[in-house]
C-alpha cells in the first residue's frame, strides 16, 4: 500500500470558484482530520459559511463529514461523502418535512459538474401528513457549486409531510437533514440505482433504553 495525495476544493453555495485550495497527504490505512472551524486550512473562511467541499486523490477515497455544535460534547449529526461517480440526474428523499413532528428538512444539493444545472423537486405528501397536496420547486445550481432547499421557507406549508423527487439536467448527489430545536439527523438521497427488493434496516427500537428511544421507517 502507498500512501494517497489529494486535493481539497471548499466552495461557497452558489459560487464555481473554490474559496480554499489544497493538497495534502494521507498515509495507508489513516485517515486526516480537517475542522472548518479550528484547522490552519481553513483560518480564512468566515463564520456563517455554507457550501460544499470536493475532494480529490490518486487512490480510492472514503470520506466521512461529521457536523457538530461549538461547545457541545457530541456531534449532532454525520454522513459519508458521495462519489461524483455516482452522481444522478433523479434522486430520492424518502423523508421530507416542513414542521412536522416538530422536524424540518433541508436538501443540499452538489452539482460536481463543469456547467450549470436545474434541478426540478416535486414534492409528493404522505397520508400522515396534514396537508395532502403536492408542490414543486425549481432551483438553478452553478458549475462546481451547491444549493440549499430549505423546507422550513416552503413552499409547502407547516404540517407537511411526505418525500421528494429530484430531477436534474445534469448527474448531481444531495444529501438531507433533518432537524428539530434540539435534535439532528442526516441522509443522503438515493437515486434509483441505489434502491433493492429487500432492504434491510440494521437498528430498529421502540422506547428503548433510559432515552426511550424509537425509529420510524420512511420507504
Amino acid at each position: 500500500a502507498s500512501s494517497a495525495n489529494i486535493t481539497v476544493k471548499l466552495y461557497q453555495t452558489g459560487s464555481s470558484s473554490a474559496v480554499v485550495n489544497f493538497a495534502d497527504t494521507v498515509l495507508p490505512g489513516t485517515s486526516r482530520t480537517y475542522d472548518l472551524g479550528s484547522s490552519s486550512q481553513f483560518a480564512g473562511v468566515a463564520n456563517g459559511f455554507l457550501g460544499s467541499i470536493g475532494v480529490t486523490g490518486d487512490k480510492n477515497l472514503a470520506v466521512q463529514s461529521f457536523v457538530d455544535k461549538v461547545g457541545g460534547a457530541k456531534a449532532v449529526y454525520a454522513f459519508s461523502g458521495l462519489d461524483s461517480a455516482s452522481a444522478a440526474t433523479t434522486l430520492y428523499a424518502p423523508l421530507v418535512r416542513r414542521a412536522f413532528a416538530g422536524a424540518t428538512t433541508g436538501i443540499s444539493i452538489v452539482n460536481p459538474n463543469a456547467t450549470a444545472v436545474t434541478v426540478d423537486i416535486q414534492y409528493k405528501y404522505n397520508p400522515a401528513s396534514s396537508d395532502l397536496n403536492n408542490y414543486t420547486q425549481s432551483i438553478s445550481i452553478a458549475a462546481n457549486s451547491s444549493a440549499v432547499a430549505y423546507q422550513g421557507t416552503g413552499p409547502m406549508p407547516a404540517g407537511w409531510l411526505g418525500s421528494a423527487v429530484l430531477q436534474s439536467t445534469g448527474p448531481i448527489v444531495a444529501m438531507v437533514n433533518d432537524e428539530t430545536s434540539s435534535t439532528s439527523a442526516a441522509y443522503n438521497a438515493p437515486a434509483a440505482a441505489d434502491g433493492g427488493k429487500t432492504v434491510s434496516v440494521p437498528l430498529v427500537r421502540n422506547k428503548q433504553t433510559t432515552a426511550q428511544l424509537t425509529t420510524g421507517v420512511q420507504i
